[in-house]
């Protein structure tokens, strides 16, 4: 959280991912990541990062915010956005 709050995108990734690395299942670090993708303008990754968010948890409001977000930014980074 702090690594996102300082901007350091880099950093916020390396946390996020060893926490996944933890635990797959967690929910806020995939959030916290695709935070930091979408600020370096990496949206493939924060979308794939996003369906990882689970649904029931405290995290899924913002994981939506987030990829409504990378959805509406994608035209103009002309980034093609497909859903499996």
């Amino acid at each position: 959280m702090a690594q996102l709050k300082l901007k350091n995108w880099d950093a916020a990734i390396h946390d996020a991912t060893k926490a996944i690395q933890l635990d797959e299942k967690n929910s806020k670090a995939y959030q916290r990541r695709a935070t930091a993708y979408l600020a370096q303008g990496k949206i493939r990754a924060a979308l794939r990062d996003l369906t990882h968010v689970d649904p029931i948890s405290k995290q899924h409001e913002k994981a939506q915010k987030a990829l409504q977000d990378a959805v509406r930014s994608a035209p103009k980074r002309k980034v093609k956005i497909t859903f499996n």
